[in-house]
């Protein structure tokens, strides 16, 4: 992972802060998630200080495909369990058109 891609810890507290209250981040939150490795690694992290929390979410990043190019979402799958709702709420908080 380059300098770039690096996270903080502040960074991973708030993804998961996110993931706790709204049951999703997406680059709106953490604009470094326009890169998707870098969002899987966030997406582990995030894991990783929700289970430190003593939380059972386990969040799953997804990149979805769109017109405009390709945006990803971590979210709880115990929240929201169908994937094609996902996207559409995805594409409607990026602001993108059907």
């Amino acid at each position: 992972m380059t300098d770039e891609q690096q996270m903080n810890r502040d960074e991973i507290r708030e993804g998961a802060d996110h993931v706790v209250e709204k049951g999703y981040v997406t680059e709106l939150e953490e604009p470094k998630m326009v890169d998707a490795d870098w969002s899987a690694h966030f997406c582990d992290q995030v894991g990783q200080e929700l289970h430190l929390r003593s939380l059972t979410i386990d969040p799953v990043v997804k990149l979805f495909q769109y017109r405009s190019g390709a945006d990803s979402i971590i979210y709880d799958p115990e929240r929201y369990a169908d994937e094609d709702a996902v996207k559409d709420m995805l594409q409607q908080l990026l602001g993108y058109q059907k």
